[in-house]
């Protein structure tokens, strides 16, 4: 596999072309970096599939017992600071909050914590929240003069 020997300002013109609203609808936003397969070939193996397996059906029969989740102040506060910090569309709020759910029912709780909310937080961040904020006119670069390529205007 080939590394990218793209310039950053290359990158940025295209990570600016994804737009806010399509980036808002995906979920999840993993950085995933290349591994050498030697080292890979090193690395413990990792949970197997029939262990993931029940963990997702325990949290499935938790949701159907308990049913939607109750979200505590503090972790209200966390997702209100992140959508602040991040500049999160109402949208990417939601998504945030749905992720934060479901990671506190894969962890059997009774309600939605600050840990919970800032994990699904950290799911969103990295390269596409900085994509979110350099596509978007109003909190991009165009704000600060710059066009949306990142040239001054």
């Amino acid at each position: 596999m080939r590394e990218c020997r793209c310039s950053d300002g290359a990158v940025m013109r295209y990570r600016a072309r994804l737009s806010g609203p399509l980036l808002d609808r995906i979920d999840l936003h993993v950085a995933v970096p290349s591994v050498d397969f030697a080292e890979l070939r090193r690395m413990p193996a990792g949970e197997s599939s029939a262990v993931v397996r029940e963990r997702v059906l325990a949290a499935i029969e938790h949701r159907c017992r308990v049913g939607e989740l109750g979200v505590s102040e503090d972790a209200h506060v966390q997702l209100e600071a992140a959508a602040a910090r991040f500049v999160m569309s109402a949208r990417a709020m939601e998504r945030s909050l749905a992720v934060a759910r479901t990671i506190a029912h894969l962890k059997l709780a009774d309600r939605v914590t600050a840990e919970h909310a800032a994990q699904a937080v950290q799911f969103r961040g990295g390269v596409a929240a900085d994509a979110v904020a350099a596509a978007a006119p109003s909190r991009g670069g165009e704000a600060r003069g710059e066009g949306r390529d990142g040239d001054a205007l």
